[in-house]
């Protein structure tokens, strides 16, 4: 964790102890859910290592609605930051190493470490970058393209995730995402 906040601004050597102190590291094991719809998302998590699901279940089927790996912020914004109910599942799809901070953990060092906030401010925009990246690609693009799209942003991911967890995350059926595949191949 410490390492990407680096990476984004030097942390001071104050944040840098107080987080080093506070953020709760977790070892999961993989296909463990750390949230599921009508929770109130208690953490926000700071991947080190693995992959992570997010979806929700239309009903009749699973969406996936992002993924995260190394590097990423996990966060459900809308139930941490309105302490709500969230309609999501986040679910571990290797064994992973998370850095966690609760709700009023993060108010706390917010307060008292304002440098914070450049590092959540920088975390919080690629998120939302890559959310609305993929929305206009599923609102403009052909399939061909979206898969374009994912092999280019996440070529690892192809390998790391099952397909069809992949094919709702890019708005199409996993036999039309089996077929691209094998035409590229």
């Amino acid at each position: 964790m410490l390492h990407l906040l680096n990476s984004i601004q030097t942390l001071s050597s104050g944040l840098k102890e107080y987080l080093f102190d506070t953020a709760q590291r977790y070892i999961i094991k993989k296909n463990v859910y750390l949230q599921k719809p009508g929770e109130i998302p208690s953490q926000m998590h700071f991947i080190e290592s693995g992959l992570i699901i997010c979806y929700y279940n239309s009903g009749k089927r699973n969406i996936t609605s992002a993924f995260r790996r190394e590097g990423d912020l996990l966060i459900s914004t809308e139930g941490f930051y309105s302490r709500t109910e969230t309609h999501e599942y986040y679910k571990t799809l290797e064994d992973s190493i998370l850095y966690s901070l609760s709700y009023s953990l993060l108010q706390t060092i917010c307060r008292n470490f304002p440098e914070f906030n450049i590092h959540l401010r920088v975390l919080m925009e690629r998120n939302a970058r890559l959310n609305e990246e993929l929305l206009y690609l599923l609102r403009t693009e052909r399939a061909e393209g979206r898969y374009n799209w994912i092999v280019e942003k996440f070529p690892d991911l192809l390998e790391r995730a099952p397909n069809g967890q992949i094919a709702p995350y890019i708005g199409m059926t996993r036999g039309l995402l089996y077929a691209i595949k094998a035409r590229k191949e």
